[in-house]
């Protein structure tokens, strides 16, 4: 169903006529995780963990950026008399 929904988003369909909802897509998703065994999310969960991983080393990055960019503007900026 979410390829069909991929499909349906690049070509030039009526959306009017795209079967299904996000809602029954994320039902149909949920039942199937709940009808797997342990070892068979493992992957899904390994993936996930490295990922979130990943997002934190660069939300990390991000901020400390900013605050770089932050200090720069302010020293730029501000005139101490």
């Amino acid at each position: 169903m979410a390829e069909q929904r991929i499909k349906n988003c690049n070509s030039k369909e009526d959306p009017a006529n795209v079967k299904g909802t996000i809602k029954e897509e994320l039902r149909e998703a949920a039942k199937k995780w709940h009808e797997m065994t342990p070892e068979q999310r493992k992957p899904f969960i390994d993936k996930a963990k490295i990922d979130r991983k990943r997002f934190d080393n660069e939300f990390e990055s991000f901020k400390e950026k900013k605050i770089q960019q932050a200090i720069k503007y302010l020293e730029d900026n501000m005139k101490i008399d």
